[in-house]
């Protein structure tokens, strides 16, 4: 099994995390960064564990400033 590498791809899978755990993404902007832990390992679980982690971290943390953004 090949690990995932493509942001594109990883990006889509975020998105949907994000969708689906709106109290976690609360609690990450409310300060508890150990949340991000919990996201990752959604992540990995939708992708079957192959997601590239360091990417997942990246994008995972793009994706929360930018939609904090964006309120």
């Amino acid at each position: 099994l090949a690990q995932i590498t493509d942001v594109e791809e990883i990006e889509s899978v975020v998105a949907s995390v994000l969708k689906a755990n709106p109290e976690i993404v609360e609690k990450y902007r409310a300060g508890k960064e150990r949340t991000l832990d919990y996201l990752v390992g959604r992540v990995m679980e939708r992708t079957g564990g192959r997601a590239s982690p360091s990417i997942v971290n990246e994008v995972l943390r793009r994706c929360l400033r930018e939609s904090k953004g964006g309120r």
